[in-house]
């Protein structure tokens, strides 16, 4: 859905580039990322840094108001909210207890995939 809208999409992990990679690969996901667009921990201070996030920002020439940070964990939601960018949370519980509070929040992907069809 979001590559038909010509949205540029990343992936920031705490794991290395080569795992990354190498899940990508596994699952059939790689043909929607380009390899320079995801940073593991070796291309960027791990979340909840701001670096990736802002790395990618800087390499695609985007505003922080056109840019999101899409995460499952309150690590994803630090890093978004230290960049200074909009954040949706992605998981079935909440993450209060963490003291972050992401700008939307949706149990799952396909919650989230109607919510953009809107």
């Amino acid at each position: 859905h979001l590559r038909k809208k010509n949205c540029k999409l990343g992936i920031l992990t705490r794991n290395t580039k080569v795992n990354a990679l190498a899940t990508l690969k596994k699952i059939n996901l790689m043909y929607h990322f380009e390899k320079a667009n995801i940073i593991g921990r070796g291309e960027a201070v791990p979340k909840p840094s701001a670096e990736g996030i802002t790395k990618l920002m800087q390499k695609w020439q985007v505003d922080k108001s056109d840019t999101v940070m899409v995460g499952d964990y309150y690590l994803d939601i630090e890093a978004g909210i230290n960049a200074s960018v909009r954040t949706i949370l992605i998981n079935e519980t909440s993450i209060r207890e963490k003291n972050v509070t992401p700008d939307f929040h949706f149990t799952s992907l396909s919650e989230l995939l109607v919510s953009l069809s809107d």
